[in-house]
């Protein structure tokens, strides 16, 4: 049973590590704020094209 749930605890560790790490926009290139993802942003957060670059701004 331990090892059951040690196996369980590594696999959703590494599953939240792989899925962080799958959405990072780094530097992403626009010309208008729709060019910018939109997907995952807490509410008060959003992306915006700021000097052709999306940036991650209040509202």
């Amino acid at each position: 049973m331990d090892k059951t749930l040690k196996f369980i605890y590594a696999m959703f560790s590494c599953l939240y590590l792989f899925m962080v790490t799958k959405e990072v926009y780094a530097k992403s290139i626009c010309k208008v704020d729709d060019d910018c993802p939109q997907r995952f942003v807490m509410y008060p957060l959003m992306f915006m094209c700021i000097k052709n670059i999306c940036r991650l701004v209040n509202e």
